[in-house]
């Protein structure tokens, strides 16, 4: 009888210690769960709010049109954003009665000497004197970047093309066809990525 009494005392203790467990593992995970379900939360309401503030950093007139992300093999380079007056842009929209703005937020670290060489490698063989001297003009222009930075392009018909850093200017044109020959690098007939010149431009053409 004693060993049958200890035999259901060490019984007993197996059992509160495999309940101690359960009931331990229960709280890890309903902890667990709630963690998760916070971190989305939290998460969301960020990636809202950052959206929010670049809603609101736009000027009045621009529309937000399309947004893509350039990569390079497995890597995303920075991600653009495109923006016209209208919710459509028409067919002929590198003309400079177009307004067009471009920006370019970078998720790695350029040097400017790269910029260069990407603006070149896609710009026309022949250009004009004077569009010629005003490309070297804006690439003298070009600073590096890190992570967070956003260089934006952007045309209005009344002012001409304008390159900005974070929103600091660096470079202003009122050249005739400077519009279409520098947006052309991105959304021209030979752009640095046909990808991301299909993505901005997908189902926004209008005839």
């Amino acid at each position: 009888m004693l060993w049958n009494g200890q035999s259901l005392i060490n019984n007993g203790w197996a059992l509160k210690l495999l309940f101690s467990k359960a009931t331990l593992w229960r709280v890890l995970s309903s902890a667990l769960l709630s963690l998760l379900v916070t971190h989305s939360v939290f998460a969301a309401e960020q990636k809202a709010a950052e959206m929010s503030a670049l809603d609101q950093n736009v000027e009045p007139g621009w529309q937000q049109i399309s947004t893509a992300t350039a990569t390079w093999m497995w890597l995303d380079i920075y991600d653009a954003t495109l923006y016209a007056n209208e919710k459509k842009l028409p067919e002929r929209f590198l003309k400079d009665d177009v307004a067009l703005k471009l920006n370019l937020c970078y998720l790695k670290p350029i040097g400017s000497d790269i910029f260069i060489e990407g603006a070149n490698a896609a710009l026309p063989n022949v250009l004009t004197p004077e569009l010629g001297a005003e490309v070297e003009r804006l690439h003298q222009a070009y600073q590096s970047v890190v992570p967070g930075d956003c260089y934006t392009l952007e045309y209005r018909p009344t002012e001409g093309t304008a390159l900005k850093l974070n929103d600091k200017p660096l470079f202003h044109s009122r050249q005739a066809g400077f519009k279409a020959v520098y947006f052309g690098i991105w959304l021209g007939d030979n752009p640095l990525s046909e990808r991301l010149k299909n993505q901005l431009l997908a189902s926004q053409i209008t005839q």
